[in-house]
């Protein structure tokens, strides 16, 4: 889970998501949809692309992901990544 929840992360992205020159000027929209694993610290990794709109909107999801702060890892009686 994102700290704050889902109406935190909502603000994070919009803040930090910058739309693409590219797909901007061919006017392409969408949504990106990026998997990725939040570790027993919170960190995320092992971003991949399941739906893709355009490859600069796609290249674009990841760092926003990457950047963002640690996350609340999940627990099984212990912090697991998920």
């Amino acid at each position: 889970m994102y700290p704050g929840g889902t109406l935190i992360w909502e603000r994070y992205v919009s803040k930090n998501l910058k739309y693409p020159d590219r797909a901007s000027i061919k006017s392409i929209q969408g949504t990106v949809i990026v998997c990725f694993t939040v570790d027993e610290s919170g960190n995320t990794n092992d971003y991949s692309i399941i739906m893709s709109v355009e490859y600069s909107l796609d290249q674009e999801a990841i760092p926003v992901i990457k950047n963002s702060y640690l996350w609340i890892p999940a627990h099984n009686g212990k912090m697991i990544n998920v």
